[in-house]
């Protein structure tokens, strides 16, 4: 796999005011007001909030989370790194050699294979949320006019940054962001928002909050940004799907943890971990009903195999797609139990993974 696979030439940008598309979409998290570009900050001509474009990247957080592989500190190590000796050696020397898996999450091509189930072709602005070190950000970037890179970890968005600035590529802004409920954009103006690896996080967040009240306000905030006509890609995991049965250690490191009542699984991390059951997954039912609560017209599931974070085939769930067809091919010994499992109408329930499609109506 090559260093440069997924990474396209575009002249580069200092910051979004740079160029006028970026300030068309943007609103103040706080009101919702059209943010106004002025020098390096951004302005709320509401209520008078100004957020500062700092080392081109738009900063609308208060502190940097330690979500990713790597701390804090190590991230900064690896920045210095990248700005020395250029990303493609800072990933490969420094990144790779403690974590290996990190340099899939930047360049694997498979991480945006989502783009062939969705049903319209992917132009217009795109929303990366929990982006992370930008993997699919940079693909989006490939084919969205605007591609927003959103996470809370700003060593993250940083190395997104340089990678962005050392490759020519103007068309991705990276968002410094933390309150998925409070999303800065404006109404009806985002074409795709993806959430890959993301959504079953997100309780974690709003301690104050039940999970469903999180998951509504979160859904209903994404639909309330898409366009009508627009989608929100969902790539997960199922509550019920066959390895948990078989006792799968969960997110929160327990074994048989989704499959558990909830009531069952906050008590026993409380007492193993000492810390409540948070990150939380759920199954097709719940999934559909969320989504169509929450605004959404019609939602497709799909079993990505071998998994969400790099599919290379989508297995429809309880309905046929002609347009995943290139994707969707037998596989191997399991074609014949897949079948099976799909005839009875069994395999949504049971899949591991979830691609999850929905269109705001």
């Amino acid at each position: 796999m090559s260093l440069a696979t997924g990474i396209n030439g575009r002249e580069s940008i200092t910051a979004p005011q740079a160029n006028g598309k970026f300030v068309s979409v943007l609103a103040c998290p706080a009101c919702k007001a059209a943010l106004r570009s002025q020098g390096m900050t951004f302005l709320c001509p509401k209520c008078h909030q100004s957020y500062p474009v700092t080392e081109g990247i738009l900063a609308l957080a208060t502190r940097s989370t330690q979500l990713g592989e790597f701390s804090n500190d190590e991230m900064r190590d690896f920045l210095h790194a990248a700005e020395r000796t250029g990303w493609k050696v800072a990933l490969q020397q420094e990144m790779s050699s403690k974590n290996k898996a990190v340099a899939d999450l930047i360049l694997d091509q498979r991480r945006s294979n989502f783009l062939e189930i969705l049903p319209a072709a992917a132009t217009g602005v795109a929303v990366d949320i929990g982006c992370g070190y930008g993997g699919i950000s940079l693909q989006l970037a490939r084919t969205y006019g605007q591609v927003y890179a959103l996470d809370s970890g700003w060593e993250r968005l940083a190395f997104l940054n340089i990678i962005r600035r050392q490759e020519s590529i103007s068309n991705i802004q990276a968002i410094h962001h933390e309150d998925v409920t409070s999303l800065p954009f404006a109404d009806n103006s985002v074409d795709l928002l993806a959430m890959v690896g993301v959504f079953e996080y997100l309780p974690l967040a709003y301690p104050h909050l039940s999970v469903e009240d999180v998951q509504r306000r979160v859904l209903r905030e994404v639909c309330r940004i898409l366009k009508p006509g627009g989608h929100f890609y969902m790539g997960t995991k199922n509550r019920y799907g066959w390895p948990y049965w078989r006792g799968a250690a969960d997110h929160n490191r327990l074994r048989f943890g989704p499959v558990l009542p909830r009531i069952v699984a906050n008590w026993l991390t409380q007492r193993i971990y000492n810390r409540p059951y948070r990150i939380v997954i759920d199954s097709y039912s719940r999934y559909q009903d969320l989504l169509l609560e929450s605004g959404f017209s019609q939602t497709r599931f799909y079993w990505p195999n071998p998994g969400y974070q790099y599919p290379n085939h989508f297995v429809p769930l309880g309905h046929s797609d002609r347009s995943s067809t290139k994707r969707t091919v037998s596989l191997s010994w399991k074609k014949r139990v897949i079948s099976i499992l799909d005839a009875l109408g069994m395999l949504k329930f049971i899949a591991p993974h979830f691609s999850i499609v929905s269109r705001k109506a």
